[in-house]
């Protein structure tokens, strides 16, 4: 990486995610025709870094009952023994495995995504926003994140045949992430702030 990139997330430390600023997304083609996009609202992350941006590592937890789509019954079927089931995984866990620099301000992540009880790799494009202080006197870095996995991958294969080779939902899910992280040392309980 280079140019600012290298400043903002190079010089070290542990950064968490704010919730309160960041949202992890997700889109899928519907009937083949339009796009669904939805969000988790309960999830947590933290980026390690001693050093080399190239040795960081990654975590994050997504709540799965936390899914929203903004239609109450379909977030419900979206709950269930069909797709996430969240009584039994209630989990989405990520783990970083590597991290390569690339010119721009921009990264890839390469890691472990388990869901569904099943674990897979995923591949991340992650483009550092820019980085200062907030009203609250903390240091944050923004960052969008962007990839793609296929569901059926993870077990979650339930579908509609619609005809003319079009199902009612992609196996295809875009995800979505923009993050706002906290450097840890200059944190005083940001992530309560609005």
């Amino acid at each position: 990486m280079s140019g600012h990139s290298d400043a903002s997330l190079q010089d070290g430390g542990i950064w968490v995610v704010d919730p309160a600023h960041s949202r992890v997304g997700f889109a899928v083609t519907f009937m083949g025709i339009s796009t669904v996009r939805g969000a988790f609202e309960r999830f947590q992350g933290t980026f390690r870094i001693d050093g080399d941006l190239a040795d960081a590592e990654i975590g994050a937890e997504i709540d799965a009952a936390s899914i929203h789509t903004g239609q109450a019954q379909r977030d419900a079927h979206l709950l269930g023994s069909d797709f996430f089931d969240a009584r039994q995984f209630p989990t989405v866990s990520f783990v970083s495995t590597q991290i390569e620099p690339l010119e721009d301000e921009r990264f890839t992540i390469v890691g472990e995504l388990t869901m569904h009880g099943v674990t897979r790799p995923v591949e991340l494009d992650a483009t550092a926003l820019g980085r200062g202080l907030d009203p609250w006197g903390n240091e944050r870095l923004g960052l969008e994140l962007h990839g793609e996995l296929s569901r059926g991958a993870f077990g979650i294969s339930f579908n509609q045949p619609l005809g003319a080779g079009r199902v009612a939902v992609s196996d295809t899910v875009e995800l979505l992430l923009d993050l706002s992280v906290i450097k840890q040392d200059a944190s005083r309980d940001a992530t309560e702030e609005e």
